[in-house]
């Protein structure tokens, strides 16, 4: 995660991290209340249902891999309350697959990022779901959709806004990953193309290098 500080956000966004990981969910915080955001911190799913309960924020942010209760349980329960279904949950994590993908649209999550993420690339996934709440709040789109996947018909109940947003939000994630890759490729190249040139002189006798 980066350390320049944005703009914070134009009025104060009450923001529930849900993170098992205490170096994790500290990095988180202190990175969004440096941004502007209010931060609360759950340990767990079970813990975030709570914390939920007693207050609800305006954004969720949840890691998926936890105990007691995980990411996609939280949002479940969550987009299951007629009360609470309207806040918006965006799920952290290092998977990647298309299984772990299409669990984040049965369980209706609305945004969808893999780690290691930067800060610019959260603030504009916060952003993004916000935005996209209050568009959701003055027009409902149609609901549900079945598909077939691995020999499986799945009907997903997530509004078809909703199953756009995380969809273009794991299309994202590869992009950035595919684009780390890419960097990183060039680098190892780099560093290959100068071992070599090393060899080579240390190939070279002292008389000739002369």
């Amino acid at each position: 995660m980066t350390d320049d500080a944005g703009p914070p956000p134009a009025e104060v966004i009450d923001v529930l991290v849900v993170e098992d990981s205490r170096v994790q969910s500290e990095a988180l915080r202190l990175g969004l209340e440096r941004r502007g955001y209010r931060v609360r911190v759950a340990a767990d799913g079970a813990e975030g249902l709570v914390a939920v309960r007693e207050q609800a924020p305006d954004l969720i942010i949840t890691d998926i891999d936890m105990p007691n209760m995980d990411g996609y349980q939280l949002c479940e329960e969550i987009k299951n309350d007629s009360q609470l279904r309207s806040i918006p949950v965006i799920l952290l994590t290092s998977l990647g697959e298309p299984e772990d993908i299409f669990r984040g649209l049965e369980v209706r999550a609305d945004n969808y990022l893999t780690k290691p993420f930067d800060e610019e690339i959260l603030d504009s996934r916060i952003e993004h779901v916000l935005a996209n709440r209050q568009l959701r709040s003055r027009h409902r789109a149609k609901r549900g959709v079945e598909v077939i996947y691995s020999r499986r018909r799945r009907r997903i109940d997530s509004d078809r806004e909703q199953i756009l947003d995380l969809l273009m939000s794991s299309l994202d994630n590869a992009m950035h990953r595919y684009a780390h890759l890419e960097s990183r490729v060039e680098e190892l190249e780099a560093e290959r193309r100068q071992l070599i040139e090393e060899v080579n002189r240390l190939r070279t006798p002292p008389d000739e290098i002369s």
